[in-house]
Formats: structure tokens, sequence, C-alpha cells
């Protein structure tokens, strides 16, 4: 098969998948979202198609170590990557590389470990390794760049009569990881320092009742000291170090390096408000894009991973991995991680069902080095931890 058919495929199943629009985010179903955006994005891909390309792979990986110059142009094709504007890609920060979740394991740093992670979201990184709600229970867990699961919290709940929440925020540049405890009446928002081990910040805040369901306060994202709390239809930048709350407008989605974003890019928040040095990235129009832990790129993961700069977005590189993109997220050393699938795609439930005729394969893919093998092809799901999954 030629590498033309191969890109005008790639390109048809690109302009297929961009054509699927995303229900408006509800904050409150924010830990069952990646698994539906991920189910539509695969399901509407025809099995003609995916043999296709699954056929143009075969021709495409014996290409994929090929490398063009950092920051130059590299010819279309093959799988290569593909840089404009002499974009170089996301700086590199300190934190844990390589990170693939299945079932049973998890693959980081170049080895795998018999850790279970949660299936759907609720896990994050931070520089010192994974910080995660355990499975049964939530009890608020890191694991350590060493492959080394340690616990952040007692077995139960500080707060008397509470339970963990499934969501445990952590600072992808730094060592703060935020939790809460709730009761039916309060939640009880925790920050803890990984590197340390200490409690740097506890607050009480009170849940409350919106259209018959009860909410109750959790930290969504922190980032360079600030906690960002989600209390039900209210929005709140956290300092524990100053013990100072500041609203603000709107959730923030993921914040990295003092540069946040918001859901589907829904307006400005006055940073300025929050802190010296703050910013608020604007993803290209119709992307909802991951942020890169350096806080200057945009991950357009909706098809073939596209790294945009924010701050000028004449500035791209585009990835090719040979199969069906089905996940994609920024990796901590400014690569990018990838999930392919190869098989039916129509035959995956939103829900979370598979078809055992499916193959999964897990790809680290950097400008400079095509994208390489992590997680070799296998029946099992390979996941990506980020906020959407």
């Amino acid at each position: 098969m030629s590498i033309d058919l191969d890109t005008r495929l790639r390109d048809s199943l690109d302009r297929h998948v961009g054509a699927v629009a995303p229900p408006r985010p509800d904050v409150g179903d924010l830990v069952r979202r990646g698994r539906r955006r991920r189910g539509r994005r695969l399901a509407g891909v025809s099995a003609l198609t995916v043999a296709a390309l699954a056929g143009a792979a075969m021709f495409g990986v014996g290409l994929m170590t090929g490398a063009g110059p950092r920051g130059g142009n590299v010819t279309p094709g093959g799988g290569l990557p593909i840089s404009v504007g002499g974009a170089t890609g996301p700086a590199v920060v300190d934190g844990p590389t390589g990170l693939f979740v299945t079932r049973s394991r998890v693959y980081l740093n170049g080895s795998s470990y018999a850790v279970k992670l949660p299936w759907d979201t609720g896990a994050h990184v931070g520089r010192l390794g994974v910080a995660y709600p355990k499975p049964g229970g939530n009890r608020p867990m890191l694991l350590e760049r060493d492959g080394t699961a340690v616990p952040l919290a007692p077995a139960r709940p500080a707060l008397p009569g509470a339970t963990y929440d499934g969501w445990v925020a952590a600072d992808g540049n730094g060592t703060l990881v935020a939790w809460a405890e709730h009761t039916r009446q309060k939640s009880q928002i925790v920050v803890l320092d990984t590197k340390t081990r200490k409690v740097v910040g506890r607050v009480t805040l009170p849940c409350v009742e919106q259209q018959g369901f009860l909410s109750c306060p959790r930290p969504y994202v922190v980032s360079d000291g600030i906690v960002f709390l989600d209390r039900g239809g209210r929005s709140q930048a956290w300092d524990p170090a100053t013990s100072t709350f500041v609203d603000v407008s709107q959730l923030p989605s993921q914040a990295h390096s003092k540069v946040l974003t918001t859901f589907e890019d829904r307006g400005s928040i006055d940073t300025g408000r929050i802190g010296p040095g703050w910013e608020q990235a604007h993803p290209p129009k119709g992307v909802e894009g991951i942020l890169s832990y350096d806080g200057g790129w945009i991950l357009d993961n909706g098809g073939n991973p596209k790294v945009v700069n924010w701050r000028d977005p004449s500035q791209t590189i585009t990835y090719r991995p040979p199969g069906v993109v089905a996940a994609s997220v920024f990796d901590t050393d400014g690569s990018v991680l990838v999930v392919t699938v190869t098989g039916d795609p129509a035959a995956i439930d939103p829900a979370g069902t598979t078809n055992t005729d499916l193959r999964w394969t897990g790809w680290d893919c950097r400008l400079g080095g095509g994208c390489r093998v992590v997680v070799p092809e296998q029946k099992q799901e390979i996941r990506l931890v980020a906020w959407d999954l």
C-alpha cells in the first residue's frame, strides 16, 4: 500500500472523527467522561477503514525509526513527525515517564509493575510519581517512580464518619497532592507534600444540595501551590500556605507551570486574582486540548496527535503512529504517549465492553525520533493517565 493512500486514509479518519461533537462537560460526571469520549472516537470508524489502516501500518512501522533534526521540518509520510514553524515541543520537566495502564499492570519509567490503578479517571502525575485513589475504598496512594506503592493517608479518613473521594489531584511539576474526605454534611480537603510527607493544608467546607443531588467540595486541580476547588457550581482557588480563598469564574480543567485551561475554552478567567505570573492558555478553536507540563503547548488528541504552541499557533508538530489512535497525552519529558488499536473499533461499547479481537499498543512519540513501542501489542486495553483518557 502506498504512503499516499495511507495519508489519504488517515486524513479521512481525522475528518470523520473531528465531525463528532463532544457533549458539554458535566463536572459531576467527570470521572466517566474520558471513557465516553474514547468510545465515541473509536466507534465512529468503519471496519473497512481500519483494516486498510492496519495494512498501511505494516509498511509504516519500518519507517518509524527515521529521525529529523529537532525543530526542523520533516518530510511527511511513513509515520515521521511533521514539524512546522520551527516547533520544538515542550521542555522537559522532572517527573515519571512512559506511563501506561492496563487493568492489571502499570508501565512506568521503562518497567512494568503489578499495580492496579483506577480504571477510570482519578489518578494524576506528580513530580515523585502517580497519585491515585486505591481501588476499594479510595485511600490516597502514591506509585513512586521505582514502582513502589505507598499510602499517603490512613486506611480510614481522619474526618469521623467520612469516606475518601475517588479523585486525587496532584501538581504535575511539584510535590503537592490533595484529596477530599466526605460525609453527607461536609468535606475536608487535605493537602500533603509528598516529599516531606507532611500535611500542609486542611480545610472543612460544607456540602450543598444541587438539583436534588448532594454536592461536596473536592480539589480538582493543583498547580504551583494553588488548589483549585470544585464546590458544586462555585469554583475557588485556595492557597494553603496563606489560607486565602479567591473565587474564580469557572473551574480550570488543567494547570501546569502557572498556566491553566478551561473546559471547551469557555471564556476567560481573571488570572491576576490567583497570583502573579498566572496565565490562561486558549486552545485553537474547536480543540479541547491537553496542556503540556511546561505550560507552553496544547495537544489536540482527537485523532493523530497534534502539538500546538498556544502562544504562537503557527508552530505545530503532528505525529502519525501506525494504527488508529485511541488516546494520547503529553509525557513529562516533552514527548507524546499514544495508544493505538487495530481491529474493529465499532465493537467498542462506550459503556466499556470490548471485543477480544482488538489489539492495543502503547507508543512514545518524539520529534527527532519518530514513535517507538513501549507496550507491545496485546489484547488487554491500554489506557493513559490524564484528565481526559
